[in-house]
C-alpha cells in the first residue's frame, strides 16, 4: 500500500476537492491525486455543471465501480480503483494542482 497524505486539489477553476497524494507529479508538472468514490461523485457534479456551460467538457460516469472519463461523447479514459481503492482521474493530462 502507498503511504498517502491527505490534501486538497484543484482542476483549473474547479475545487478544491479532497484527495490523497504521494507527492508525485507527471512529466508536465501537474499533480497526480487519488480520490475516494465520494470525492469522485463531487467531481462528477462539478464537471456536469461545466459541461452545461461548455458542451463537450469532460464528464465522468461510474459503471461497475470503474470511473469513465468522457469528452465530446466519447469515453477517453477508464479508471478502475487502485490497490488502495482510490481512483486516479485525468492523470497525466488534467491540470491538477495540490493546494
Amino acid at each position: 500500500m502507498t503511504p498517502w497524505t491527505p490534501a486538497r486539489a484543484t482542476l483549473d477553476d474547479l475545487g478544491p476537492f479532497d484527495c490523497l497524494t504521494d507527492g508525485a507529479t507527471c512529466a508536465n508538472g501537474f499533480a497526480l491525486p487519488r480520490f475516494t468514490m465520494a470525492t469522485v461523485r463531487e467531481l462528477t457534479v462539478a464537471l456536469d455543471d461545466m459541461d452545461a456551460l461548455y458542451p463537450g467538457w469532460n464528464t465522468l460516469r461510474v459503471a461497475g465501480g470503474v470511473v469513465e472519463v468522457w469528452s465530446y461523447g466519447e469515453a477517453v479514459e477508464l479508471c478502475p480503483p487502485d490497490a488502495d481503492g482510490l481512483y486516479s482521474v485525468g492523470h497525466g493530462y488534467w491540470t491538477w494542482q495540490i493546494l
